[in-house]
């Protein structure tokens, strides 16, 4: 028997990134191509390619040359005189992605004053626009963003030290390039977007206090493990780019468009929707259970009459676990309202509540698995308990899923966790508690229903943070 998302919401839903109508902030940025001599692209990161395709087939015999550094195993370009280095396998830097990154620099210092550059920059540029100050290894780089990774590091703090120690990153790339005009064209996978951050901000300048990469690389690593080249380059002075370059960066897209396209999915489905937030973070097993432990209370809500004596009980679930994380009040008003809402109750099929964001996974275990896997996993846990107790065997299910369709070193986007997932791994033989230590998600989704709970995708050539949604349906 399949479950009931499976079913009911004919699942998979069938999408497609290339039917978002980005805007940005709907500012309009007008270039004439004839006040410059020659048109350079470059880009990096996990989107960069549809971007790279889109310019090309706009701009086609305009460009002079169009160089894009993409993730390993990526599909070759539809549109020709684009060239594509490959790396960064499991969005880790190396030698590959160096090479490349080489190649990038190279062009942008062979440039002209009067040459025009145009970079594209999405998610997972970080890994992919690689190039280590010297004297540090592209190795001794990919084990320190090992880790912090997996010390629990959030992207705002992993890409300050990598910001900190690259020669193209924190604006590195506007002081390498001979151009005096630089458009970045910007795809976010940070929460509230900020330009420093996406992909460690290669065409904004590095405005961190120069202590502050060394004190998140102690607040993560042993002592006395840090390399010695890393050690060495942190007494450097930061670069600061020079001040005349004509720099536009646009923020095309962004975790938001993602939520939105969410919700307009659920009324298709005759769900009600509603977006929470786009900062959800954490540590991923807190989180999913605190999301558990509130999406069956939710679930309750939206099933009592409204004479029911334990309303106000199941309210207070939900606030409190709003509380822990850091959710709008405003927001959370809206939503135990929204769910006890007669007319709701009985127009629409059910309730669909979205988060966006990004949590953390402190490793601790042995295991294989990704930061969406282990809430799902976690939040599952809660649901079933919760579920029990309040004799609620419903159909409800919490989705948790990177909008790259990689979580973790592993071939899943993440994973889905209803109220009979644990049962249906207890006939598996499989201990969620047990998994969950090791951190070993990817193996219980894997095993559990021949693998009926995981969400794959392969890539889906877009990067904008994580979606978690809750589907509550009558």
């Amino acid at each position: 028997m399949k479950p009931f998302w499976k079913d009911q919401l004919n699942w998979p839903y069938k999408f497609s990134t290339k039917r978002w109508r980005v805007d940005g902030d709907g500012k309009v940025t007008k270039i004439d191509l004839k006040n410059y001599n020659k048109v350079y692209v470059v880009g990096f990161g996990k989107a960069v390619l549809p971007m790279a395709e889109q310019v090309v087939a706009v701009l086609g015999d305009k460009l002079e040359k169009v160089m894009v550094n993409i993730p390993d195993g990526f599909r070759d370009p539809v549109e020709e005189g684009i060239q594509v280095h490959r790396g960064a396998k499991n969005n880790i830097p190396d030698e590959a992605a160096f090479q490349g990154s080489k190649e990038i620099v190279q062009l942008v210092q062979n440039m002209d004053h009067n040459d025009l550059l145009i970079v594209l920059i999405t998610g997972g540029g970080s890994a992919l626009f690689s190039y280590p100050l010297y004297p540090i290894t592209v190795d001794e780089l990919g084990s320190l963003v090992k880790t912090l990774s997996r010390g629990g590091a959030t992207i705002n703090e992993l890409n300050t030290v990598r910001k900190r120690l690259s020669l193209v990153k924190g604006g590195g790339l506007l002081t390498l390039c001979k151009s005096s005009t630089i458009i970045g064209i910007v795809l976010s996978d940070v929460p509230e977007d900020p330009l420093d951050i996406i992909a460690s901000g290669p065409t904004v300048p590095n405005k961190d206090p120069e202590s502050r990469a060394r004190e998140i690389i102690d607040k993560y690593s042993e002592p006395g493990t840090l390399a010695e080249s890393i050690e060495q380059v942190l007494k450097n002075p930061i670069v600061t780019p020079p001040k005349s370059k004509n720099v536009t960066n646009i923020i095309i897209g962004n975790n938001t468009v993602a939520l939105e396209a969410g919700s307009e999915a659920a009324k298709r489905l005759n769900l009600y929707p509603l977006i929470v937030t786009k900062t959800l973070s954490g540590n991923a097993s807190e989180v999913g259970d605190l999301l558990g432990h509130a999406t069956q209370a939710i679930s309750y809500l939206f099933r009592a009459k409204q004479s029911d004596q334990f309303i106000s009980a199941y309210a207070s679930t939900i606030y409190n676990a709003a509380e822990k994380l850091s959710l709008e009040r405003e927001k959370v008003d809206e939503l135990v309202r929204v769910v006890q809402d007669p007319e709701i109750q009985s127009k629409f099929d059910g309730v669909c509540i979205l988060f966006g964001g990004e949590t953390t996974v402190n490793v601790v275990g042995k295991g294989i698995g990704g930061r969406n896997q282990e809430l799902a996993l976690s939040a599952g846990m809660k649901i079933d308990t919760c579920a029990n107790n309040l004799h609620v065997k419903g159909k409800v299910a919490l989705l948790s899923a990177g909008t790259d369709g990689y979580d973790g070193p592993c071939q899943a986007a993440g994973a889905v966790a209803d109220s009979s997932m644990l049962q249906r791994g207890y006939d598996n033989h499989l201990s969620p508690s047990e998994y969950l230590r090791e951190n070993n998600s990817y193996q219980y989704f894997k095993y559990n229903s021949n693998g009926a709970y995981h969400i794959i995708t392969g890539h889906t050539e877009t990067n904008v943070m994580d979606l978690v949604i809750i589907v509550i349906v009558k």
